[in-house]
């Protein structure tokens, strides 16, 4: 297969085309009825902090889909080409002097809103990106792999080390063990020399065992907090899927003072009124006292802060072999391979993360 990017090139501004193959999010709604593949989108041209990047492999997340459908104008100024996590090679390093045309990198869009307003994403042959969150890509790293570290690798460290302050000889339960986040939250930890107790449907049992987890909960074989009540108490718990009967009910299960940290709330298939009740029933049990209904542990919802030397530790890790990014799966960027792709992403079956090949020839 030619592994090659084609560009559709109308003129050229220098050495850098002024046209490319992007896809891009013209209204809000679901990916497949708001996406469009546009063959003579505009070359981004970097600011004075940024470089532009040729794409190698983008990677979706699952705040993706999210966004599309619910962040409304003009907080989301359309059009807007999607997704945030990337690989690929430095073409323009706009003077910037620790940066060479040719050079390797793995980055993020990580500044969520502003990249909303500016139209900015990576699902496209070219972005221009921030030095800020960009790091060389580690050269025993595969693209595809690099490009899936960024968003889940530092929301794991981050809820785990930075938050957690895990240390080795611990306990801790990381709830959603199959999810992307939650694979590379049973790496780090063990890495640690944490103890490791996961849940995940039986089917992705083996996958977690994998990872490294001591233990693995079949979250379907009966409740949870039932299941936790019965084993040795945790150092932490980190949920990377938000389920409000867990912390609700981890006093049964969590040591005294030690901290419940959530990567978000999970409100899939409530209605707005369930929503409502599931975020005061979280508020109530973080803020009041034991005595008037409070769950009597530390907790803390988060949203993943970028940290350039936990990103850079994390990619020292995957160069050595230390730990991995799992990929379920890669896609072209064709129309019929990305929808399959946020389809997939959407399921919540993946093992790992999903991945569009930018170099396919379409």
């Amino acid at each position: 297969m030619k592994r090659s990017i084609h560009t559709t090139q109308s003129s050229v501004e220098g050495n850098f085309p002024t046209k490319q193959r992007a896809w891009q999010q013209f209204a809000r709604g679901k990916p497949k009825n708001v996406l469009k593949l546009v063959k003579d989108a505009p070359v981004p041209r970097p600011a004075a902090d940024e470089v532009l990047v040729k794409v190698h492999s983008a990677a979706l997340n699952p705040v993706g889909p999210k966004l599309m459908s619910s962040v409304p104008w003009p907080i989301a100024r359309y059009p807007i080409v999607p997704e945030n996590d990337f690989s690929g090679v430095i073409v323009d390093p706009n003077g910037h002097k620790e940066w060479k045309v040719g050079q390797e990198v793995v980055g993020s869009y990580v500044e969520i809103f502003d990249k909303l307003r500016k139209g900015q994403g990576v699902l496209a042959e070219y972005a221009n990106i921030s030095t800020k969150f960009i790091i060389p890509k580690p050269p025993n790293v595969p693209f595809p792999e690099a490009a899936g570290l960024p968003i889940v690798g530092m929301t794991a460290y981050e809820g785990l080390i930075t938050r957690g302050k895990l240390t080795a000889g611990q306990r801790v339960f990381i709830n959603g063990g199959s999810s992307a986040v939650g694979a590379m939250a049973i790496q780090i930890a063990k890495q640690q020399g944490a103890i490791v107790v996961t849940s995940c449907s039986a089917g992705k049992s083996d996958f977690v065992k994998g990872l490294g987890a001591d233990v693995v909960l079949d979250y379907q074989a009966s409740p949870l907090p039932t299941q936790l009540a019965k084993l040795e108490p945790f150092d932490l718990i980190m949920d990377c899927i938000g389920t409000i009967s867990l912390y609700l009910s981890c006093a049964k299960y969590l040591k005294r003072k030690c901290p419940y940290v959530a990567v978000g709330i999970d409100v899939h298939g409530l209605s707005t009124l369930q929503t409502m009740k599931a975020f005061l029933a979280v508020f109530a049990g973080a803020s009041l006292p034991a005595f008037l209904g409070g769950v009597p542990r530390k907790f803390g919802v988060f949203g993943m802060s970028y940290d350039e030397k936990a990103f850079r530790t994390l990619a020292d890790m995957v160069d050595k072999g230390i730990i991995h990014v799992p990929i379920d799966s890669v896609y072209s960027w064709e129309k019929e391979d990305v929808m399959k792709a946020y389809d997939r992403q959407m399921s919540a079956r993946a093992r790992g993360k999903i991945i569009i090949d930018m170099q396919r020839e379409l």
